[in-house]
């Protein structure tokens, strides 16, 4: 799923006229849109689990670094090293199937940063 959410930001990153660089821009919305869902995740969990996150406010710098650079590694791996390969296979599909791709694609991409402003204003403490 993230392999054809990837095609997709490519496929409208590529109708900017401006834009270069529309592999690694998309590789970039990836991992904002993913640590987005996992910041997500972690609040919801550490609401439903009564705990206290502001225990790491001190290092918090820290933990988001290596957290968020380990996402964009294996973002790098899994995506962007296979970018080819990808846009080869996605650009094949059938009309029927494109539609449900950009459906799921736009449902994804306005949800994760919905949900983590949703969630983080009214779960956190």
């Amino acid at each position: 799923m993230l392999r054809e959410i990837y095609y997709w930001m490519i496929f409208y990153l590529r109708k900017v006229k401006t834009n270069d660089m529309p592999e690694f821009n998309a590789y970039l919305l990836i991992c904002v849109l993913v640590n987005a869902n996992l910041l997500t995740i972690m609040m919801g969990i550490s609401y439903l689990l009564n705990f206290d996150l502001t225990i790491f406010r001190g290092d918090s710098k820290y933990i988001g670094l290596v957290g968020g650079l380990s996402l964009m590694i294996f973002i790098y791996f899994y995506l962007f090293r296979n970018r080819k390969k990808i846009i080869e296979k996605y650009d094949q599909l059938p009309q029927k199937r494109r539609v449900k791709g950009i459906t799921s694609f736009w449902i994804y991409s306005i949800l994760s940063l919905s949900l983590l402003f949703i969630v983080g204003v009214h779960l956190t403490r």
